[in-house]
């Protein structure tokens, strides 16, 4: 129910890698909360309905990224692509800026061979 918006990025609907980390974390921290309400003595398909102040639904916040982490990650892994000239201070990778002149065809089309070499997640 909850997988695709704890283990999905926002940024081009990739599978997040420490996504599946965080599902499970979700996931045993899900396990403790039906643990807990069998012994208050409640039903836990509570956590399930979203009509129950108890629903887990409204406790998935932790184990989401927000699209400012999603960023960062994703400029992280930029950063790290081998054999992409690094632009000056870390910026844009220099193979993926738009040269002076370039038509937004011209710019996509390069990306494209780029991603087609594999030089690109």
């Amino acid at each position: 129910m909850w997988k695709p918006s704890i283990d999905t990025s926002i940024i081009g609907q990739k599978l997040d890698q420490s996504g599946a980390l965080r599902f499970g974390e979700f996931t045993m921290f899900a396990k403790r909360e039906e643990e807990r309400m069998r012994k208050e003595g409640k039903n836990p398909q509570d956590l399930y309905d979203d009509q129950s102040p108890d629903y887990l639904g409204k406790k998935t916040r932790p184990y989401i990224k927000t699209i400012m982490e999603q960023i960062k990650d994703y400029s992280e892994k930029m950063k790290a692509q081998p054999g992409i000239e690094k632009a000056p201070g870390g910026g844009v990778p220099k193979a993926l800026q738009r040269l002076p002149g370039d038509t937004p065809e011209q710019y996509l089309e390069r990306k494209r061979q780029l991603e087609r070499k594999r030089q690109l997640p």
